[in-house]
Protein backbone atom coordinates (compact mmCIF):
# COMPACT_ATOMS: atom_id res chain seq x y z
CA UNK A 1 0.00 0.00 0.00
CA UNK A 2 1.35 3.37 -0.63
CA UNK A 3 1.60 6.07 1.56
CA UNK A 4 0.62 10.00 1.52
CA UNK A 5 3.29 12.81 1.52
CA UNK A 6 2.51 16.23 1.41
CA UNK A 7 5.23 17.91 -0.23
CA UNK A 8 5.24 21.83 -0.19
CA UNK A 9 7.99 23.70 -2.64
CA UNK A 10 8.16 27.27 -2.42
CA UNK A 11 10.19 28.94 -5.80
CA UNK A 12 11.93 32.21 -6.40
CA UNK A 13 10.70 34.59 -7.71
CA UNK A 14 10.15 34.03 -11.70
CA UNK A 15 10.50 36.87 -13.73
CA UNK A 16 9.73 36.69 -17.60
CA UNK A 17 9.39 39.76 -20.40
CA UNK A 18 6.63 39.37 -23.07
CA UNK A 19 6.25 40.65 -26.68
CA UNK A 20 2.78 42.78 -26.00
CA UNK A 21 1.12 44.94 -29.25
CA UNK A 22 -0.93 48.56 -27.80
CA UNK A 23 -4.13 48.11 -26.60
CA UNK A 24 -3.64 44.47 -25.08
CA UNK A 25 -5.48 43.85 -21.59
CA UNK A 26 -4.14 43.06 -18.64
CA UNK A 27 -5.56 39.12 -18.46
CA UNK A 28 -4.12 39.11 -22.13
CA UNK A 29 -0.64 40.21 -21.20
CA UNK A 30 -0.65 37.53 -18.33
CA UNK A 31 -2.00 34.79 -20.10
CA UNK A 32 1.21 35.28 -22.68
CA UNK A 33 3.39 35.76 -18.91
CA UNK A 34 2.00 32.07 -17.92
CA UNK A 35 2.75 30.69 -20.92
CA UNK A 36 6.42 32.22 -20.78
CA UNK A 37 6.59 30.59 -17.18
CA UNK A 38 5.82 27.13 -18.08
CA UNK A 39 8.51 27.66 -20.87
CA UNK A 40 11.10 28.96 -18.14
CA UNK A 41 10.00 26.01 -16.04
CA UNK A 42 10.83 23.51 -18.90
CA UNK A 43 14.34 24.69 -19.65
CA UNK A 44 15.61 24.83 -16.08
CA UNK A 45 13.29 24.84 -12.73
CA UNK A 46 14.31 27.63 -10.20
CA UNK A 47 15.97 27.62 -6.83
CA UNK A 48 13.14 26.69 -4.46
CA UNK A 49 12.94 25.30 -0.49
CA UNK A 50 10.65 22.38 0.57
CA UNK A 51 9.40 20.14 3.00
CA UNK A 52 8.04 16.71 2.88
CA UNK A 53 5.01 15.67 5.37
CA UNK A 54 3.67 12.43 6.17
CA UNK A 55 0.27 12.16 5.27
CA UNK A 56 -2.51 15.12 4.07
CA UNK A 57 -1.97 18.56 5.34
CA UNK A 58 -4.00 21.56 5.00
CA UNK A 59 -3.20 24.00 2.69
CA UNK A 60 -3.16 28.14 2.59
CA UNK A 61 -6.16 27.98 0.93
CA UNK A 62 -8.33 25.85 3.25
CA UNK A 63 -6.84 27.57 5.91
CA UNK A 64 -10.08 29.91 7.16
CA UNK A 65 -11.31 31.04 10.38
CA UNK A 66 -13.59 29.19 12.38
CA UNK A 67 -11.82 25.91 10.95
CA UNK A 68 -11.28 23.20 13.84
CA UNK A 69 -7.53 21.26 12.69
CA UNK A 70 -5.50 18.59 14.24
CA UNK A 71 -2.00 19.12 14.84
CA UNK A 72 0.05 16.66 12.93
CA UNK A 73 2.77 16.80 15.61
CA UNK A 74 0.87 16.78 18.71
CA UNK A 75 -2.49 15.25 17.85
CA UNK A 76 -4.30 18.10 19.86
CA UNK A 77 -7.03 19.58 18.58
CA UNK A 78 -7.22 23.54 18.00
CA UNK A 79 -9.50 26.37 16.19
CA UNK A 80 -7.71 28.81 13.53
CA UNK A 81 -9.03 32.25 14.71
CA UNK A 82 -7.05 34.27 12.30
CA UNK A 83 -5.17 33.55 8.82
CA UNK A 84 -2.48 36.51 7.56
CA UNK A 85 -1.24 34.77 4.42
CA UNK A 86 1.63 37.79 4.15
CA UNK A 87 3.30 36.19 7.28
CA UNK A 88 6.15 33.82 7.52
CA UNK A 89 3.45 31.63 9.82
CA UNK A 90 0.15 32.47 8.28
CA UNK A 91 -2.28 30.59 10.42
CA UNK A 92 -3.02 31.34 14.17
CA UNK A 93 -4.54 29.03 16.67
CA UNK A 94 -5.60 28.14 19.64
CA UNK A 95 -5.32 24.78 21.37
CA UNK A 96 -6.32 23.85 24.91
CA UNK A 97 -2.85 24.62 26.54
CA UNK A 98 -2.09 27.62 24.17
CA UNK A 99 -2.61 30.41 20.80
CA UNK A 100 0.19 30.23 18.68
CA UNK A 101 1.03 30.64 14.89
CA UNK A 102 2.02 28.19 12.37
CA UNK A 103 2.29 27.02 8.70
CA UNK A 104 -0.48 25.55 7.10
CA UNK A 105 1.29 22.31 6.83
CA UNK A 106 1.46 21.79 10.67
CA UNK A 107 -2.21 20.60 10.41
CA UNK A 108 -4.68 18.36 9.27
CA UNK A 109 -8.45 19.86 8.58
CA UNK A 110 -11.05 17.95 10.58
CA UNK A 111 -14.07 16.66 9.35
CA UNK A 112 -16.14 14.87 12.31
CA UNK A 113 -18.61 17.80 13.38
CA UNK A 114 -18.80 15.93 17.02
CA UNK A 115 -15.42 17.57 17.70
CA UNK A 116 -17.15 21.60 17.94
CA UNK A 117 -17.48 20.59 22.05
CA UNK A 118 -14.13 19.08 22.32
CA UNK A 119 -12.78 22.23 21.08
CA UNK A 120 -14.90 25.05 23.14
CA UNK A 121 -11.93 26.27 25.37
CA UNK A 122 -13.65 29.65 26.93
CA UNK A 123 -12.08 32.71 28.21
CA UNK A 124 -8.19 32.82 29.02
CA UNK A 125 -9.76 35.90 31.38
CA UNK A 126 -12.35 36.26 33.68
CA UNK A 127 -13.22 39.84 32.75
CA UNK A 128 -13.21 40.20 29.22
CA UNK A 129 -13.01 38.24 25.48
CA UNK A 130 -9.96 37.85 23.40
CA UNK A 131 -8.55 36.69 20.20
CA UNK A 132 -8.99 32.62 20.34
CA UNK A 133 -11.13 32.62 22.97
CA UNK A 134 -14.15 30.24 22.46
CA UNK A 135 -17.71 31.03 23.66
CA UNK A 136 -21.52 30.96 22.50
CA UNK A 137 -22.96 33.72 20.51
CA UNK A 138 -26.80 34.58 20.90
CA UNK A 139 -28.17 35.59 18.16
CA UNK A 140 -31.97 36.24 18.07
CA UNK A 141 -33.02 32.82 18.88
CA UNK A 142 -29.88 30.82 17.88
CA UNK A 143 -26.82 29.71 19.82
CA UNK A 144 -24.20 29.52 17.85
CA UNK A 145 -20.55 27.88 19.15
CA UNK A 146 -17.73 30.79 18.53
CA UNK A 147 -14.01 31.82 18.73
CA UNK A 148 -13.29 35.42 18.70
CA UNK A 149 -10.99 36.92 15.97
CA UNK A 150 -9.40 40.47 15.73
CA UNK A 151 -10.96 44.19 17.00
CA UNK A 152 -10.18 46.79 14.56
CA UNK A 153 -11.94 50.33 15.31
CA UNK A 154 -13.68 49.11 18.17
CA UNK A 155 -15.41 46.01 16.18
CA UNK A 156 -14.92 42.40 17.05
CA UNK A 157 -14.61 39.46 14.60
CA UNK A 158 -16.86 36.49 16.22
CA UNK A 159 -16.22 33.58 13.61
CA UNK A 160 -18.94 30.69 14.08
CA UNK A 161 -17.13 27.18 14.21
CA UNK A 162 -17.64 24.65 12.29
CA UNK A 163 -15.51 22.10 10.25
CA UNK A 164 -16.57 23.48 6.81
CA UNK A 165 -16.42 27.15 7.83
CA UNK A 166 -15.88 29.64 5.58
CA UNK A 167 -14.45 32.20 8.03
CA UNK A 168 -18.16 33.86 8.19
CA UNK A 169 -18.18 36.37 11.20
CA UNK A 170 -20.31 38.76 12.64
CA UNK A 171 -19.04 41.90 13.76
CA UNK A 172 -19.88 43.53 17.45
CA UNK A 173 -19.18 46.29 19.18
CA UNK A 174 -18.30 46.24 22.53
CA UNK A 175 -21.39 46.41 24.14
CA UNK A 176 -23.02 43.65 21.90
CA UNK A 177 -20.00 41.48 23.07
CA UNK A 178 -22.16 40.31 25.97
CA UNK A 179 -23.81 38.46 23.73
CA UNK A 180 -21.53 35.57 24.07
CA UNK A 181 -21.75 32.77 26.91
CA UNK A 182 -18.88 30.64 28.55
CA UNK A 183 -21.32 27.67 28.23
CA UNK A 184 -23.96 26.84 25.71
CA UNK A 185 -26.39 26.38 28.93
CA UNK A 186 -25.78 30.26 29.60
CA UNK A 187 -26.95 30.95 26.34
CA UNK A 188 -29.92 28.94 26.09
CA UNK A 189 -31.09 30.63 29.37
CA UNK A 190 -31.23 34.17 27.64
CA UNK A 191 -33.59 32.85 24.51
CA UNK A 192 -36.38 34.56 24.05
Amino acid sequence: MKAVQTVVMDLDRIQVEVKTTKGMTQEEILELAKKEVINKLSEAFPRFSYSITEGRTMSLEEAKPGRIVKSKLSGELAIIFAVKPSTKFPVYVKSSRESYRALPTAFELVTDPKVINDVMFGKQFDFMWHEGDTGYFLNKNTVIPVVVGTTTRGKTKVIALDVNSEGAYYSLSESSMNRIYESKEDAQKHLI
